[in-house]
């Protein structure tokens, strides 16, 4: 969070966003599964009791850049969170 306020000066949710599909990507394909598992099942909450606005950001800039990963790791660990392969099955 800290590098994105300096990066642009403001949060901007999305492309923050972008950054944490790259992080979560990079703990999947790395097999860091305790780190991943702790972010996804924040994802997986905040998706599933948040207000519209934080279940579209999770939904649009975290699960659908998610699920164009090629190498799949990341789709795998996102079939263990209820919310999230809800969302990822609309992708598939």
């Amino acid at each position: 969070m800290d590098e994105h306020l300096a990066d642009n000066d403001e949060l901007l949710p999305h492309v923050l966003f972008g950054d944490v599909t790259r992080y979560a990507l990079a703990l999947a394909r790395d097999g860091e599964v305790d780190e991943l598992n702790r972010l996804l099942g924040d994802l997986d909450a905040a998706l599933g009791e948040s207000d519209d606005e934080v279940a579209n950001l999770v939904w649009v800039s975290f699960v659908e850049n998610a699920s164009t990963d090629a190498d799949e790791p990341l789709r795998t660990e996102l079939r263990a969170f209820p919310h999230l392969a809800r969302a990822l099955s609309h992708y598939e």
